[in-house]
């Protein structure tokens, strides 16, 4: 059955993680890893005040054949690198053991990483494979990938549905902040308190339905 896991990873085990070391405003998050015959090219979002002096970093750094801003919006910089072939890390460690990097996210102080396989033992490998490359990858939790539901499944109303992504999406989860109350109740046409009102009923009820009923 197909596996999620996430672990964690000290910055100054693999390329990524160097380069936020001395960057400690910034942070930089997976959007996309686009496959390749020679090494995957991902794109990342790279957020903060020090987001040019990362970027120029990701050009500089010796494991990086080729880098280039695509897009910056509301302050962040969408960014594609391309990877030399024979970079040992996370990322060749993807190739070699067929699993998929579903997400990353990093700051100075470390990085979260998922990835998904076939099964667990594609996971195990995964990990062992990183641990060879000298890269310690701490697993924080491991779970079989399970059918996605409707939100009538949680009793959700269309609106709790609504706020609840909204407040994903936009960041209101995320530590920090990207995202308030009151910016998210706007966009909705209503008040922050009352937005944050209709967050908190639909958290109460998709905990409910998801982890007290079940």
């Amino acid at each position: 059955m197909a596996t999620v896991a996430e672990f964690t990873v000290v910055p100054g085990d693999f390329p990524l993680g160097t380069l936020l070391a001395t960057h400690p405003e910034a942070r930089i998050r997976l959007e996309q890893v686009v496959p390749t015959r020679s090494a995957p090219i991902p794109y990342f979002w790279v957020d903060g005040s020090e987001s040019e002096e990362v970027v120029e970093v990701f050009r500089d750094s010796p494991d990086v054949k080729r880098t280039q801003v695509i897009d910056e919006v509301d302050g962040e910089l969408l960014v594609r690198v391309e990877w030399k072939p024979d970079v040992d890390g996370i990322l060749r460690a993807t190739r070699e053991t067929d699993v998929t990097l579903v997400s990353a996210e990093g700051t100075s102080d470390g990085w979260t990483l998922e990835v998904r396989g076939d099964d667990a033992d594609a996971i195990k490998a995964f990990q062992a494979n990183c641990t060879e490359s000298s890269i310690p990858l701490e697993l924080r939790t491991l779970h079989a990938l399970m059918p996605l539901v409707g939100a009538d499944e949680y009793s959700l109303t269309d609106r709790q549905r609504d706020a609840l992504i909204a407040a994903y999406e936009r960041g209101y989860f995320d530590s920090p902040q990207r995202v308030t109350l009151e910016e998210l109740g706007a966009e909705f046409g209503i008040t922050g308190q009352s937005f944050g009102s209709r967050l908190r009923r639909g958290t109460k009820r998709l905990i409910k339905a998801a982890l007290v009923d079940t």
